[in-house]
């Protein structure tokens, strides 16, 4: 059976260009935008198992997700060397948080403690209110 020219054993061929033999398995991501959204329009009607096919295997889950983590990673680093410094806010930070988040509550005190002996007013704010309720 001939189409468009070919021969249906050259089209179902796969690999590189050789003997006058061409590619004519392409990918899905070669189709300009407007195609591949019709291609993925009509798979999503027809089963919604094939749609989430297609899209873990052509599309990426959520790609931003490692940027992410990296930028978090980097922001985690830069506290802990403020910490490290003795950057009163830094301490101050992480002591509210770790206080709340209910992380070891004498460690976040001592953080509180530091910061307020740097001269940062929310942290002697808290740290006199819970003395305060201790005593």
């Amino acid at each position: 059976m001939v189409i468009n020219g070919y021969s249906r054993k050259n089209m179902k061929r796969r690999g590189s260009k050789r003997n006058n033999e061409y590619n004519f398995g392409s990918s899905i991501q070669s189709l300009p935008n407007e195609l591949l959204t019709d291609v993925v329009a009509r798979v999503a009607s027809r089963s919604f198992k094939n749609f989430i096919n297609v899209k873990l295997r052509y599309f990426p889950i959520a790609p931003w997700q490692k940027q992410r983590q990296e930028k978090i990673n980097k922001v985690n680093s830069f506290m802990e060397l403020c910490r490290e410094c003795g950057n009163t806010e830094a301490l101050y930070r992480k002591g509210v948080v770790d206080y709340l988040r209910d992380d070891e509550p004498e460690l976040a005190l001592e953080f509180l403690k530091g910061a307020a002996k740097g001269g940062h007013i929310g942290a002697w704010y808290v740290e006199s209110v819970n003395s305060s309720e201790k005593g």
